[in-house]
Formats: structure tokens, sequence, C-alpha cells
């Protein structure tokens, strides 16, 4: 299983600025909390004040051109300022110092922050509290997937979701069969649950969102975070280029809702980026493997690994590259170079393009709105060939598509 985004970052008290000593048993201090409670009140007051009210269907949406954005950005910034210097001095404001109220005050105002340095930092001294008992493992959840998210990652507990169309869509989650197991873990109640309290799926009205993108409508570039500085890799270079263009990769496909191979795209002139970007990167992978052969952990670190058979996965225009590119990431995986449900992806994407029956459950249609597993051989010993390779049941990954994946806009 995969470790939360979070707990593979070294060292990010230190890059965001902050400096502290988490040893010191500070008493409890009550101007703080007091303090701490009516920041994020007048956070909270001023933030309703600048929103204006809801448009047609219930829906606002503020632009990054709106001068709106611009006084939601200044406030923002305020915020952050004023809980740096909190962190700064006292460490994480935890509910021995501050209380319960006031821990949870200073997570709020983390929250609203755009630094995601900052957030980072911000989250790994909250967890080294909630791992003392002394603060709330359930906003640490919130508050790493609010950041996996921000970064263009899936998110780990299933709390964050997206409207489109006025309507609520769960993000993806990963590792989504264990995912209730986590949640348990930090006080969290089974996803099935919170799906239903939240209403994913139902219309939404009276809420306003706030676009990033620019005057054309275009979102900002998905944020692939840097590998952890403890992460070995021979070639940091070769690593690097391979995360720059993972990161191009994961922007174009997510633009929007025409579909288009594996992504979904909005519009024609998308439609022609993102055959670019593949073509580019196709090549690039092309040339690389002639010359180095698989580009696995060793080389490139488990990140840059990773990016290499992303981009090769979305080589749906040139087929025989896939198949080989099957061949050597088959070889790694028995290395430990490379990750066995990376070879069941693959295998499964190279057998559906010969146009034969899957052998693992990956690959996925939409019919009349629902996901649907494509054609797989010997149906009956699917889920022992998918826990082979380290997967879940065909089941569980069907049902929490059904919840995390919504078909595009007719």
């Amino acid at each position: 299983m995969k470790r939360p985004l979070v707990h593979l970052l070294a060292c990010v008290a230190c890059v965001a600025g902050i400096s502290v000593s988490l040893g010191a048993q500070a008493p409890t201090d009550s101007a703080l909390r007091a303090e701490l409670l009516a920041r994020q009140q007048d956070a909270m007051t001023r933030k309703r004040e600048l929103l204006p009210p809801p448009g047609p269907g219930g829906m606002t949406t503020i632009r990054s051109d709106d001068p709106v954005f611009a006084r939601l950005a200044s406030l923002d910034s305020t915020t952050t300022e004023y809980i740096r210097g909190v962190i700064a001095r006292v460490g994480w404001p935890d509910e021995r110092l501050v209380g319960k109220e006031g821990s949870h005050a200073a997570w709020s105002l983390v929250r609203q922050s755009r630094d995601q340095d900052f957030r980072r930092a911000s989250l790994t001294l909250m967890q080294k509290s909630v791992a003392a008992g002394r603060a709330s493992a359930t906003d640490a959840a919130m508050l790493e997937d609010e950041i996996r998210v921000s970064l263009g990652q899936m998110q780990w507990y299933g709390t964050r979701y997206t409207v489109r169309d006025g309507k609520r869509q769960l993000n993806t989650i990963e590792d989504s069969v264990n995912v209730d197991t986590r949640r348990a873990a930090v006080g969290l109640g089974p996803l099935a649950d919170s799906v239903r309290s939240m209403g994913i799926g139902a219309t939404v009205s009276g809420m306003s969102t706030i676009s990033t993108g620019s005057a054309t409508g275009m979102p900002q570039a998905a944020m692939i975070p840097d590998p952890p500085a403890s992460e070995p890799a021979s070639d940091t270079a070769l690593r690097h280029e391979l995360i720059v263009r993972l990161r191009e990769d994961q922007r174009v496909r997510q633009l929007g809702a025409v579909k288009l191979g594996q992504a979904v795209i909005v519009d024609p002139a998308r439609a022609r980026e993102l055959r670019s970007v593949d073509s580019s990167n196709t090549a690039f992978m092309k040339a690389l493997v002639k010359r180095v052969g698989w580009p696995g952990r060793t080389m490139v670190g488990r990140s840059g690994a990773q990016a290499a058979f992303l981009l090769s996965q979305h080589a749906d225009a040139d087929t025989a590259f896939q198949r080989e590119v099957l061949e050597q990431v088959t070889a790694a995986a028995a290395k430990g170079e490379a990750g066995n449900s990376d070879v069941a992806y693959l295998t499964d994407r190279v057998l559906r393009h010969a146009g034969k029956p899957q052998r693992f459950g990956t690959q996925v249609s939409i019919i009349d709105g629902k996901p649907s597993i494509s054609p797989v051989e010997d149906s009956a010993h699917v889920n022992d060939r998918r826990k082979a390779m380290g997967l879940g049941s065909v089941e569980d990954y069907l049902n929490n598509m059904s919840v995390m994946r919504k078909p595009p806009a007719a």
C-alpha cells in the first residue's frame, strides 16, 4: 500500500521556513486560544462579505481576473502570515496548548493558505501532535486530502469533492479498496455514509466557487510534487525530466469532457493539444528506452519510474511501443524495479488495443452512465490474478468507481 504524500516529505518544515522545537512542554495558553478563535471567525466573516450572491442555478464562479479574486487572495495571504507566525513561535497549536477549539481554529486558518509548502509543513507538524494524542486525526486527514488534490494527486481519505455542472463529484481516491480502513483509523465513518451525507451526485445550490484559471478558462497545470529528498535515484536529472513531462501529461488530461483514448477533452483545440503532448512524450520515451532500457527505481527512483510508466501507458497511438514497454516493465517488476500493478494495467491496455479480453480487469468503459469492466478472460478467476498483482477485487474496484467517477456530460 502506498503511504500518504505527507508521510513521504522530508524536512518539509525547514523548506517552508518553520523552525520549531516539538518537545517543549508549553502551558495552556488561553490568550492564544481566544486569538485563534477570533481570527478564524474574522476570516470567515470577511470571506462571506466578499463573496457575491449565487447566480443562476445557485452557483457563483469567481474568476482569477475578477477584482474579488484579488481581495480574497489578499485576505488569505494575511491569514497565512498570521498563522505562520504562530506556528513558528509555538509549533503546532495543539489541544494541550490551546484546547480542541483553538487547535481546530489553527487548522482552519492553515486551510485558507495558498502556500503549498507552508500547508505541507503545517500538516507534518500537526500529524506529530496527532500521534501524541494532542490534535484531531480527522482534521489532519481532511487537510492531507486537500493538499493532495490541490497538487493534482489522488486523495487518501475520500473527504474532497468537486462541483461540476452544479453537482458534487467525489475526487479520485488512491487505493480506494482500503479507504474505509484508513477512514476508521482517523475517526471518519464509512465512505458510503459520507457520500450520502454530502449529497454526492446531487444538484448543489447556493454555493460559490473560485476559479484559478485564466480569462480563457484554462485551469492551472497539475502540480505533481517533487520527489522526497530521501528518495534514492542514480540519475536525478532524468527523474526530473520524467516528472516535468508527467505534469504536462496530467495538465492536458484535466481539461474537460469528450472521450479521446483514455482522456476526456472538451473541445477540438484541447484534443489536439492532448495528441501533441502524448506524441512528444511517446517520442521521448522511445528514445529513452532505446538508449538506457527501462528506467527503473534504482535509476530514477519510485517517482520517476511511476512517471515513466504513466507516460508509456498514455502512448495509445503507438501500440507497438506499448507492447515493447510491457516486456521491459514485466522484467523490471521481477527485479523490484517496477510495480506489479504497472504490469497489470499495461497488460490490459495492450490486450484491449489488440481487441482481446483483458486479464486483470483494470480497463473500464462507461455504459449507460455506469462503469463496466471491459471483457475479461477467465473471469471466474480474475480476482485471484488481481490479488497476485496487489490489486483489490473487481467488485470493490467497480463499487468505488461508481462513487468516485461520473460519465462525461452529454
